[in-house]
C-alpha cells in the first residue's frame, strides 16, 4: 500500500481540565464565552477516532481531511494562547495522546503541537488514501497525481 496507516487518536477529556483552569485564574465569564469553542474542539477530535474506519471511502476521506486541517488550526490555537502540564495551577491538565501509525505505540504529551502534527500527517494520510482509491476516468488522475504529491 502507498499510503500508510493513520495515527490512532485516544480520547481526551479537555473541557474539565480547561474549565477549572479558566475559572480558576479567569473567572467564570470567560469561561462561559469560551466553552462553545473548547465543546467543538472536543467534538472534532472525537469525530477523528472514526477515520480509521473509512480507509478506502474516498468521500469520506474529504471530510477527514477537512477535520484534521480544522484540528490541526485548533491545536494551534491552544498552543499560542494555552500551557498545558500536569503539576502546574497555571497549566491546563491535559495530555494528548496518539497512536504511531507504524509501530501502534501510544505517544503522550502534555503539548498541543503533538496534536498539531498529528492532524498534519493525518492530513497527508488523507490524500495519498484519496488519491489511491479514487476513480481514475476523466480528470481523475490529474487529481490523483497531486494527491501523491
Amino acid at each position: 500500500m502507498i499510503a500508510p496507516d493513520f495515527r490512532e487518536t485516544f480520547a481526551i477529556n479537555l473541557k474539565d481540565p480547561a474549565k477549572k483552569f479558566i475559572e480558576a485564574n479567569h473567572g467564570t465569564e470567560l469561561w462561559l464565552a469560551l466553552e462553545p469553542a473548547i465543546i467543538e474542539i472536543q467534538q472534532t477530535r472525537d469525530e477523528l477516532k472514526n477515520a480509521g474506519s473509512y480507509k478506502c471511502d474516498v468521500e469520506q476521506l474529504k471530510k477527514f481531511q477537512e477535520l484534521y486541517a480544522k484540528n490541526y488550526c485548533n491545536a494551534m490555537l491552544l498552543n499560542k494562547y494555552f500551557s498545558f502540564s500536569n503539576n502546574s495551577p497555571s497549566s491546563i491538565n491535559v495530555a494528548f495522546a496518539w497512536g504511531d501509525s507504524f509501530s501502534k505505540d501510544k505517544v503522550t504529551a502534555y503539548s498541543p503541537v503533538l496534536e498539531a502534527l498529528s492532524s498534519k500527517y493525518n492530513y497527508g494520510v488523507c490524500l495519498g488514501r484519496m488519491a489511491c482509491f479514487m476513480p481514475l476516468d476523466g480528470d481523475g488522475i490529474k487529481y490523483a497525481c497531486r494527491y501523491m504529491q
